[in-house]
């Protein structure tokens, strides 16, 4: 699997100990299938993390944002 051509965003924060990042334009693909295009695509990929599981060395995701996914 390979992810290509996502541009990374900043870091958000909330009020409710949580921590965001995101990505644009992110591809997701199988480089070994030539299928001819990516297994998934989204224009906006943001994930909304714990600041608690974070410090206790995990990903905790309390909320995923796809914006226009294609399967």
């Amino acid at each position: 699997m390979d992810a290509t051509g996502a541009s990374a965003r900043g870091a958000h924060t909330r009020a409710r100990g949580q921590v965001a990042t995101g990505f644009e334009q992110v591809r997701v693909a199988d480089t070994t299938a030539n299928i001819g295009r990516p297994l998934f695509m989204a224009d906006d990929f943001t994930v909304w993390l714990s600041v608690g599981g974070l410090l206790a060395g995990r990903f905790e995701a309390s909320e995923i944002e796809l914006r226009k996914p294609v399967l």
